[in-house]
């Protein structure tokens, strides 16, 4: 687990918690969002928390690394923000983790601290890469890109959103 930004971490599964000391977002599908939804295999999309599911301490997102950006949604990114937000105004510890922390981790790193920031895609990715250079390097080798390639494609929308506004 590395602090990237002030009280926000990026770690493996290893980094892995459930508890109220560090709240957590947990990028993976398999297992946290399996084991925290209670299902194998894949979950019927009419399911309530077929996106994610949260806790007070934690939330659970029902994603995977993947080659292009066709399965990601907005709606997964503003969830993030609205339960990121709070807890790192309030001044908590925040781990974002996925598998390996080399792709989807770090990419929702990026995009918090721009989103803070209002930063262009250009300016987040060059303060991301001296602070935590295994972002992408990883997911370039292996064709992993589609979380940033959403992000790109995607960011003055989501950079526009109020997490106080309610989501559309």
């Amino acid at each position: 687990m590395i602090e990237v930004y002030p009280h926000i971490f990026v770690g493996p599964m290893s980094d892995c918690r459930t508890n109220s000391a560090i709240n957590t977002v947990h990028l993976p599908k398999i297992p946290c969002h399996q084991n925290a939804v209670g299902y194998t295999g894949n979950l019927d999309k009419n399911h309530p928390n077929y996106l994610w599911k949260e806790s007070s301490s934690d939330i659970f997102f029902n994603t995977v690394d993947c080659d292009g950006p066709g399965y990601w949604r907005i709606e997964i990114f503003r969830k993030f923000l609205d339960w990121t937000i709070p807890r790192y105004n309030q001044g908590k510890r925040i781990l974002i983790h996925c598998n390996a922390a080399q792709s989807r981790s770090p990419a929702f790193v990026m995009f918090l601290d721009a989103w803070l920031n209002k930063k262009t895609w250009e300016q987040a990715y060059a303060d991301m890469m001296p602070r935590y250079p295994e972002y992408n390097r990883y997911a370039v080798s292996y064709k992993l890109m589609g979380v940033s390639i959403f992000l790109r494609d995607h960011w003055k929308e989501l950079l526009d959103y109020n997490p106080n506004e309610q989501s559309a």
